[in-house]
């Protein structure tokens, strides 16, 4: 298991427990995102914050299980490239599955201090050229 690989583990663990400190923890302070939900970027941790509380808060007795099927990583020095397929399972209070999204997931990281953090996130799915739907997984 490569240390990314761990960083992966810790954003599934605090996305399920819903604990937005570890959450943002995992991000540089001037991270960019571009996520696939909502806005086109994300500019910095602060502005970050805003979407990981409204996701976290909007979930209520809900929970979510974030399993990665990592696709590539390179490390060089304090340098890193993670690449992976994350699905997202929405589970109800009894632990029930009720829902699921699956896209694709690409992080820049550095690493300062001894800890790696990410500095760049890239969510991401294709979408069919005539219908303008997402695709899903094959």
């Amino acid at each position: 298991m490569s240390d990314i690989d761990r960083v992966a583990e810790l954003y599934a663990s605090a996305v399920f427990s819903k604990d937005e400190q570890a959450f943002l923890a995992l991000y540089d302070e001037n991270v960019v995102v571009f996520d696939a939900w909502e806005e086109w970027l994300y500019r910095g941790r602060q502005a970050w914050s805003g979407m990981v509380r409204g996701w976290f808060g909007g979930l209520g007795e809900e929970r979510v299980r974030v399993t990665f099927a990592p696709i590539y990583c390179h490390i060089e020095n304090d340098a890193a490239i993670w690449c992976a397929n994350v699905r997202y399972a929405g589970l109800s209070a009894a632990d029930e599955e009720l829902n699921a999204i699956e896209n694709r997931l690409s992080w820049g990281l550095r690493r300062h201090e001894g800890r790696w953090r990410i500095v760049h996130e890239h969510t991401s799915a294709p979408a069919d050229f005539k219908t303008h739907k997402l695709k899903l997984p094959t």
